[in-house]
């Protein structure tokens, strides 16, 4: 049986998503989906319950749908990868990683990314030093270019994104190999023909406008029906709480977190002061070095107190849901499986767990009216 896994976060699922999953299972007898919980790797609140996610990527191909848990699902490029290729690997039974990109080249990809993993690149990058006003992106592939010269696999985000997932395996040795389709739709900043993209789509639902358009019909339903009960996530609701603790700690402790120190913690904590909404704040803090996602994972991340420790290896995995097929393959891995899937929330704990469920807390005060803290704590798998 081969079984293929996609890393992702659906927020939310649509036809490009579909595509993508239909490509797989032309070539996979069954595709496990790794996708992200609360907060997805730009800082911000998954646009609908993972449950609900998960329910429209089984509609949409998924056999398996497991958590990539936090803070992995939130960091930047490099560690999200890391965290999504060692949670696949872990399983012990995925053969292949599937993923967009806007090259389509995986032989370009895979030999991009053995360059990174070399000494070479890691001394020169060592070498460049750090600058004040340069961003670790900008270094990055400066660096790279220096060497050997430019590529087109440094041009897209999702060419980046999967140059870490290949990175990330040749670094852990993995059997798993990469497979890239062609991406169809819209760039990040939502310009192009083809699907719409995720970032517009949140736009179109936390505006109240109509998406069924430009997502399957099953996922609109989801959707439409999160919607209902008031289930829509939006960052933007944060700032109440995130103002609070910011405005009153007077501890430094907070740029010792992962993804912060205290040049931008001191320039977060002074937008918190001067701001009067989240946005502001991002708008304020933000610069040349810091970018918007940056500083929103700095702040997600200093709430919650996550240092470079919990970072370090994903130990658990939950489990969101499964069809048929994705049932009779987790019976046969369960006992085998490098990594603990969690199959009910109430009854699972331990450090890393312990900090999903702080921002699980913090996720329930991103609805207009917010839910109780533990809400996702009495969630079971959705069956189909």
């Amino acid at each position: 049986m081969k079984i293929s896994a996609v890393i992702c976060e659906f927020s939310p699922f649509h036809l490009g998503h579909e595509y993508l999953l239909k490509k797989v299972k032309e070539e996979s007898d069954a595709v496990i989906a790794i996708m992200s919980g609360a907060f997805t790797e730009r800082g911000e609140a998954g646009i609908i319950s993972k449950y609900a996610r998960a329910h429209a990527a089984l509609c949409g191909g998924a056999d398996i749908v497991l958590e990539l848990p936090f803070p992995f699902s939130s960091c930047g490029a490099e560690k999200f990868a890391f965290g999504g290729v060692a949670v696949a690997d872990a399983l012990g039974c995925v053969d292949e990683i599937w993923c967009g990109s806007e090259c389509g080249d995986t032989a370009q990809i895979t030999h991009a990314a053995a360059r990174l993993t070399s000494a070479e690149f890691k001394n020169a990058l060592t070498a460049r030093g750090e600058r004040f006003d340069e961003p670790f992106g900008r270094a990055y592939f400066e660096t790279y270019r220096a060497l050997y010269g430019d590529t087109p696999v440094f041009s897209g985000s999702n060419d980046i994104l999967a140059v870490a997932y290949a990175r990330a395996l040749i670094e852990r040795g993995s059997k798993i190999k990469l497979r890239t389709t062609m991406r169809r739709g819209e760039s990040f900043s939502g310009e192009g023909g083809g699907f719409a993209s995720a970032t517009k789509l949140r736009e179109m639902i936390l505006s109240g406008r109509d998406i069924s358009s430009l997502v399957p019909d099953y996922s609109a339903k989801i959707i439409a029906d999160e919607i209902s009960r008031g289930g829509v996530y939006d960052t933007e609701l944060l700032f109440p709480a995130l103002a609070g603790i910011y405005r009153v700690s007077d501890t430094t402790n907070f740029s010792s977190a992962y993804e912060s120190n205290e040049e931008l913690y001191n320039r977060i904590k002074s937008a918190f002061h001067d701001s009067a909404s989240f946005s502001e704040v991002i708008e304020r803090a933000q610069t040349k070095r810091y970018s918007p996602s940056k500083v929103r994972r700095a702040i997600l991340f200093s709430a919650l107190g996550v240092s470079g420790w919990d970072v370090i290896q994903p130990y658990y995995t939950v489990l969101l849901g499964a069809d048929g097929t994705g049932c009779e393959i987790l019976k046969s891995i369960e006992k085998t499986a490098g990594i603990d899937i969690v199959t009910k929330p109430a009854d699972y704990s331990s450090r890393a767990y312990d900090l999903m469920q702080k921002a699980e807390a913090l996720l329930t005060l991103c609805r207009r009216r917010p839910a109780p803290a533990g809400e996702f704590m009495k969630a079971s798998p959705v069956i189909i």
